[in-house]
C-alpha cells in the first residue's frame, strides 16, 4: 500500500497524456466499414480550472471505452464542433462538474438542437458523466417529446446521473458506482436502472448517504436510499 500514491499519480499521468493524443479536430480511422459510422467527442468542462487536467484525462477514459471511426476533446464551450465532423452518428460524452436537469436543458437547447439543425446526423447519443444531469428526468422527457416535433427523423438518447456522480473515475473502483437514468427518441418514459441492480452495487456512503435514487421493477418506479450498511434499500 506504500506505493499506492505513486501508482495512482502513474495512472493520472497516462490519462492526461493520453488525452492529449486524442485532443485534435478529427482523427479517423482509414478501414471503411459497413457498419454505422461514428464521430466520438468529449466535451471538458472549463471550471475550476485547476480540474481541467483531471477532466481531460476522464474524457480520454471515456473515448478509449467507445467504438468509434474518429475521436476528439473539445472544450464545452466550443458550440460548433459538430461542423467538423464528418460522420452521421454522433457520440457525444461531457466530463466536468454539473448542477441539474435545468442546466441539462439549457445546453440541450444551445448545443444539440444546434447539430440537429445541420443536417448532419442521423443519430445523437448524449452522455452526461457528471453529477444531477438527469436528477429530473420527467423534465429531459418533457423536453425530448419537443425536440421530436422538429427533428422526427434523429434518433436522440441522454444518459446522466440522478445523484452525485464520480464521473469516468468510476472504472477504478471495478464496480458500478453512478446511479443514472436515460431518455429516448425511442422511448415514452424515462429509463432507469432495474431494482435488482441497484441493490446488489454498494453506495458510497461519502456520496450517497441519505440520498434516495429511482429504480424500476417490474414496470414501476421505486425509491431506494443509501443506508449506513453501504447498501441501496427501500
Amino acid at each position: 500500500m506504500k506505493h499506492l500514491p505513486q501508482v495512482i499519480t502513474f495512472l493520472l499521468s497516462f490519462f492526461f497524456a493520453s488525452s492529449f493524443a486524442f485532443a485534435l479536430n478529427e482523427t479517423p480511422q482509414d478501414q471503411e466499414s459497413n457498419f454505422p459510422q461514428y464521430s466520438c467527442v468529449c466535451q471538458v468542462g472549463d471550471s475550476p480550472s485547476s480540474h481541467v487536467p483531471f477532466f481531460y484525462a476522464g474524457c480520454a477514459t471515456w473515448l478509449m471505452k467507445r467504438e468509434c471511426h474518429s475521436r476528439t476533446i473539445v472544450s464545452i464551450n466550443k458550440n460548433d464542433f459538430f461542423q467538423y465532423l464528418r460522420y452521421p452518428h454522433l457520440r457525444l460524452g461531457y466530463v466536468g462538474h454539473w448542477g441539474s436537469s435545468q442546466q441539462l436543458i439549457r445546453y440541450l437547447d444551445e448545443q444539440i438542437v444546434t447539430a440537429a439543425e445541420s443536417g448532419q446526423f442521423k443519430s445523437i447519443s448524449v452522455d452526461n458523466t457528471a453529477c444531477y444531469a438527469l436528477e429530473s428526468p420527467s423534465s429531459i422527457q418533457n423536453w425530448m417529446q419537443k425536440f421530436l416535433l422538429r427533428f422526427p427523423n434523429i434518433s436522440l438518447r441522454i444518459r446522466g446521473n440522478q445523484l452525485l456522480s464520480i464521473g469516468e473515475w468510476q472504472t477504478f473502483l471495478f464496480q458500478k458506482a453512478n446511479i443514472q437514468a436515460a431518455v429516448s427518441s425511442q422511448l415514452s418514459t424515462p429509463a432507469y436502472m432495474s431494482c435488482k441492480e441497484l441493490e446488489n452495487l454498494r453506495c458510497i456512503k461519502t456520496l450517497h448517504l441519505g440520498s434516495r435514487a429511482k429504480c424500476e421493477e417490474k414496470g414501476k418506479l421505486v425509491d431506494l436510499s443509501c443506508h449506513q450498511s453501504g447498501q441501496w434499500r427501500r
